[in-house]
């Protein structure tokens, strides 16, 4: 973590981003633990990434709403394709300024420190995996490349000045297993920084994940990222 941010959160800001993160994940559990449900009576099944995250955009909505109520705490909807904004008039020309993770969540920081740090991006990037045929292996590898590695891409900068971000994969045709074996192959070749996934999933179809990365172009070096997949083998891409 940098040392502006380390400053910006001891000790209060740190309880509370820890407490940001435990929320914003279990919002995204609780969305696509609903929708495993939803799709299971949805014809005809989606086609496409866009339009399951279309629909889990809307599930964190209705999740949001639900622990505003269970919790009596604020917590915004994540903005769903939201570009990332410029952080300083020195980087308005950044190649990762416009950039458009699937979900950002905000962290409003307590103590900024600086103007940079008023606002950390909590990032979340969705992928399908599982739909690779016979030796293919095209989004096993789009998991890691256009996944895994945009939180630590220059052109693309997700979770920069956070220390935790979200991955997950929409799982379709093949088995968990399969797609991890696959999956940490990739990632032992191109992220030698990232942990091998060990995706162990609940009674509801939802795994988990949690992942230590050491990024190399990207601050806070020192970075989790929460690998949430969904099995949506019996409802999406059928026939």
């Amino acid at each position: 973590m940098g040392k502006a941010l380390v400053r910006a959160m001891i000790p209060d800001a740190r309880r509370a981003w820890e407490l940001f993160v435990t929320r914003h994940v279990e919002l995204f559990v609780r969305a696509l633990t609903r929708l495993v449900a939803h799709d299971c009576g949805m014809h005809p099944p989606r086609q496409c990434e866009d339009d399951i995250s279309k629909l889990l955009s809307a599930l964190l909505r209705e999740i949001c709403y639900e622990m505003k109520k269970e919790c009596e705490i604020d917590i915004r909807v994540p903005t769903w394709e939201g570009p990332i904004p410029p952080r300083s008039t020195t980087n308005v020309q950044d190649e990762e300024v416009g950039k458009r993770p699937d979900f950002t969540c905000i962290f409003p920081n307590p103590r900024p420190g600086s103007h940079e740090n008023i606002e950390i991006p909590f990032h979340v990037e969705c992928k399908i995996i599982g739909k690779d045929k016979g030796s293919q292996k095209t989004y096993k590898e789009n998991y890691v490349r256009k996944g895994i590695i945009r939180f630590d891409s220059k052109s693309h900068g997700y979770g920069h000045k956070s220390h935790c971000g979200i991955m997950i994969g929409y799982l379709v045709g093949e088995s968990a297993e399969s797609v991890q074996c696959v999956i940490n192959q990739i990632i032992t070749e191109e992220v030698p920084g990232h942990d091998p996934l060990c995706v162990s999933f609940n009674s509801h179809k939802v795994g988990e994940s949690e992942n230590k990365f050491y990024r190399l172009h990207i601050d806070p070096q020192s970075f989790k990222l929460f690998h949430l997949w969904v099995d949506l083998k019996d409802f999406v891409f059928q026939g």
